[in-house]
């Protein structure tokens, strides 16, 4: 009887079911090793799609930020199993960070061999604040390459609110008030939520939300 064989982490689980049969293709047991392959499953894709496994959540609510490994969404195609096994406890709120699909920079011989790089990588994943849209931009092209050092007092830099649209940037540019503009997406709510449990403060053209909340002054009749 071919039983299962279940795997409780996606790379060691690819190496079995993906690279088992490149590795032995050509060889006398290239059909015992594409055989173990069909039987080789991924912890939290046996529980989700083989064993449809029910959930009575008993615990304590909390949130979770997820981030899967790139063997469990690239090589195994799993990640999807991760996300719904999580959605069937009643007391997790699950987060999925912006980014998501990124390489964390962790794991593997690549974390040996470049260590450098693998710290960076995974710390820019990890920060709230360097994750931000407005961070990358100013980290990546407007400091280094500008030397645009604090946006809030460059006066090469301006800020045009969300409200107005990419077609008043466009207008900017046209005319030669600016000479180049950039659009970012909208600052959501789970990324204000992480910057503010981090301890940390916004930076600088990152706290434009649409639509506004209303304001204004009240007044109430005294007798």
């Amino acid at each position: 009887m071919d039983l299962p064989i279940v795997v409780p982490s996606a790379s060691c689980a690819g190496m079995l079911r993906v690279h088992y049969r490149e590795l032995f293709a050509g060889t006398p047991d290239q059909a015992r090793a594409e055989a173990l392959s069909r039987r080789v499953y991924e912890l939290t894709e046996f529980l989700v799609w083989v064993l449809d496994l029910k959930l009575d959540d008993l615990g304590p609510p909390v949130r979770v930020a997820l981030h899967n490994s790139c063997s469990a969404r690239r090589e195994m195609g799993v990640a999807g199993a991760t996300v719904a096994l999580l959605g069937r406890l009643a007391q997790v709120d699950l987060l999925e960070p912006d980014r998501a699909t990124e390489c964390c920079g962790f794991g593997g011989t690549f974390a040996v061999k470049q260590p450098e790089i693998s710290a960076a990588m995974t710390g820019d994943k990890a920060d709230a604040i360097a994750s931000l849209d407005v961070s990358i931009l100013q980290n990546n092209l407007l400091g280094p390459l500008l030397g645009i050092r604090d946006p809030r007092t460059d006066k090469r830099i301006d800020f045009v609110g969300g409200i107005r649209g990419t077609g008043e940037l466009e207008r900017k540019v046209d005319n030669g008030h600016f000479a180049v503009a950039f659009s970012f997406r909208a600052t959501t709510i789970a990324q204000l939520f992480a910057v503010a449990d981090a301890g940390k403060i916004m930076p600088p053209k990152s706290t434009w939300f649409e639509p506004k909340l209303k304001d204004g002054l009240v007044s109430h009749l005294l007798d």
